[in-house]
C-alpha cells in the first residue's frame, strides 16, 4: 500500500509541465501513487511514465475524464485551463483516505512524509494561506491541497 498519494491535472498543453512536477516529486519520494486526471493524455506517456516510476516503487494511474463539459467553463484569466477544475473529481476517482493535490507548476523539493502525516485535527481538508505583495489574504493557495 502507498503511504503518498498524489493528485494532478493535466490537458496536452500541460504535459511537460506535469511530467516536471512528477520527477520533482520523485526526486525525493519514493512509493508514491499518482492520479492524472486528463482527458486528452496519450496512453503511450503513461506507458513510459509507468515503466519510469516502477523503478523506484511508485505507479500511475490515468484518470481519464472524457466525458465533461469544463471546457464551457469560465476561467478568471487567459493563463488557466481548464484542467484546473480536474481536481474537482478527486473524491470521486482516488480510494485512499489521504490524497495531497498539487497543480502543474509546483516543484518539489523535499521528502513529503510530513504532510501525510499531519494531523488534520477532524478537518476534511488542509490549505495554506495565500499571501500577496500587501501580506496574508483570507483566501487559500488551491494549488496544494491535502
Amino acid at each position: 500500500m502507498y503511504r503518498k498519494v498524489i493528485a494532478l491535472g493535466a490537458d496536452i498543453h500541460y504535459l511537460d509541465k506535469v511530467e516536471t512536477v512528477i520527477k520533482s516529486v520523485s526526486v525525493h519520494n519514493h512509493e508514491v501513487k499518482f492520479y492524472v486526471f486528463n482527458d486528452d493524455l496519450p496512453s503511450e506517456w503513461f506507458l513510459l511514465m509507468r515503466n519510469r516510476l516502477k523503478v523506484i516503487g511508485s505507479e500511475i494511474i490515468n484518470v481519464k475524464k472524457a466525458d465533461h463539459n469544463l471546457r464551457d467553463f469560465h476561467l478568471p484569466n487567459a493563463i488557466l485551463s481548464y484542467a484546473t477544475f480536474f481536481r474537482y473529481f478527486i473524491a470521486d476517482e482516488v480510494l485512499e483516505d489521504r490524497v495531497l493535490y498539487l497543480d502543474s507548476d509546483i516543484i518539489v523539493n523535499a521528502n513529503l512524509d510530513e504532510l501525510f502525516f499531519l494531523d488534520l485535527q477532524g478537518y476534511a481538508i488542509a490549505a495554506v494561506q495565500d499571501f500577496d505583495q500587501d501580506g496574508w489574504l483570507t483566501t487559500f493557495n488551491s494549488g496544494m491541497l491535502l
